[in-house]
């Protein structure tokens, strides 16, 4: 600042005084001033090692003094807020006291409901996506009967479709007996559903 003073002095001499007249208070070129700890012949390396050092020196005062000037400010504030309400505590009525806490209350329950609502609408989300889940299921369950009864009934002998074949009897008793089979394979696989569709729930 002073040199620039010195350049510029027809900006700060008032008038009537000659520039002449005011003396240099430094030389303009600065000098040098050497390194804190270091002697006058140091090396860079010395010299980049010290700057390092009084750099991270610099760095751990500035945080600190923003910590502690952060944990002053909140203190002050907080010590302020506590003071405000003691007061108006204090200067406070019972029914005002009282409207504070109905307000207070009615929030919370306004809180409490919202989590509810979410809640359950997760729960109707969860439970539309499983009942999907379960309806391509069962889809896919009578699909894959529908295919297998489309192919027993292209087989000879007139079987009940989706089971194996029997072949053609002449006697009734066992075609009845044959009969009896084939309900006993059927019951077995409904069960069979059943217990999957049981499973799913």
């Amino acid at each position: 600042m002073r040199m620039y003073i010195q350049e510029h002095q027809l900006e700060f001499i008032p008038e009537g005084v000659d520039p002449c007249a005011v003396a240099p208070v430094e030389p303009l070129t600065p000098v040098e001033a050497p390194e804190p700890g270091l002697a006058p012949g140091a090396s860079d390396e010395e010299v980049w090692k010290a700057r390092e050092r009084d750099r991270n020196r610099r760095g751990l005062q500035w945080a600190y003094e923003t910590f502690e000037g952060t944990y002053t400010v909140a203190k002050r504030s907080t010590m302020g807020a506590i003071e405000l309400v003691k007061e108006a505590w204090e200067q406070s009525s019972s029914t005002t006291i009282l409207w504070f806490v109905i307000v207070a209350l009615v929030f919370s329950n306004l809180w409490t409901l919202s989590l509810v609502g979410k809640r359950e609408e997760a729960g109707r989300r969860k439970a539309a996506k499983k009942a999907v889940e379960k309806e391509k299921w069962v889809q896919e369950v009578v699909h894959s009967i529908w295919e297998e009864m489309s192919i027993g009934g292209a087989r000879p002998g007139g079987s009940v479709p989706g089971l194996p074949s029997e072949p053609a009897v002449s006697n009734w008793r066992e075609e009845v007996a044959g009969l009896r089979k084939t309900l006993d394979a059927v019951e077995d696989r409904v069960r069979l559903i059943r217990e999957s569709l049981d499973a799913l729930d």
